[in-house]
């Protein structure tokens, strides 16, 4: 029930994200079509699993660990660890992006829902 309750707002969010969608496939097919090696590694070909939702996990922890840091007054580390978050946030956006341009229809929606 939920799931369906999840499923309706997120397809009714198609009036923007079907358009935002269209935008970042262009994009981003652009950059990663090209260029195949770079698109099998950003979409983890080598790894033998999807790179995404590993990637997400670097930045998660180390802003946690800048909270665990800034916390303890070790403000320079909590600095650092939030550099490493940001970094790896944008990682995994570009990653994101190659599994992303592959998707059509309510994935694609979706995809453009979880990016924005």
């Amino acid at each position: 029930m939920l799931h369906r309750a999840i499923a309706r707002i997120l397809d009714a969010q198609g009036v923007w994200a079907d358009p935002l969608g269209k935008l970042f496939v262009a994009i981003f097919s652009a950059l990663y079509k090209p260029v195949p090696i770079l698109k099998d590694f950003l979409n983890g070909v080598w790894l033998g699993h999807p790179l995404h939702p590993a990637i997400t996990d670097v930045p998660i922890g180390a802003f946690v660990v800048a909270l665990v840091l800034d916390l303890m007054g070790a403000r320079p580390a909590a600095t650092t660890a939030i550099g490493v978050g940001v970094l790896f946030m944008i990682i995994a956006a570009l990653v994101g992006y190659a599994d992303y341009i592959d998707l059509e229809g309510t994935p694609r929606r979706f995809g453009s829902v979880h990016s924005s």
